[in-house]
C-alpha cells in the first residue's frame, strides 16, 4: 500500500511539471487535459511530455517486497475537440 501512495505522489509531481490539468482520477487511471481551463498552444506536446515523464517514472519504480518485478502501464492519449460536459461530469461525479 506504500507503494501505492508513493506512485500516486511521483504521477502527481510529474503533472505539477507540465500545463496539464487533472480532470479525474477513476480508479487506477488518471484523466488529464492539456489546453484546459486555459488555452495554450501546445497542448499535444504537453501531453505527450506527461506520459515519457509516466513511462520514466514507472520504469524506475522498485516494488521492495516484490524484487524484480516491473510495474507496468497503458498510456491512452486523445486528441481533438473537447466535450465540456463530459469532463464537468467526471469533475463532478470525483468530488
Amino acid at each position: 500500500m506504500v507503494e501505492c501512495v508513493i506512485v500516486i505522489r511521483e504521477f502527481d509531481e510529474c503533472i505539477d511539471r507540465r500545463d496539464v490539468y487533472k480532470v479525474a482520477t477513476i480508479g487506477d487511471a488518471y484523466l488529464v487535459a492539456s489546453g484546459l481551463p486555459h488555452k495554450t498552444t501546445d497542448h499535444s506536446r504537453q501531453v505527450c511530455l506527461l506520459a515519457l515523464d509516466i513511462q520514466q517514472t514507472v520504469k524506475n519504480f522498485k516494488v521492495e517486497h516484490l524484487p524484480g518485478h516491473q510495474l507496468q502501464q497503458r498510456i491512452g492519449i486523445h486528441s481533438g475537440r473537447h466535450n465540456d460536459r463530459s469532463l464537468r461530469k467526471h469533475n463532478d461525479k470525483n468530488r
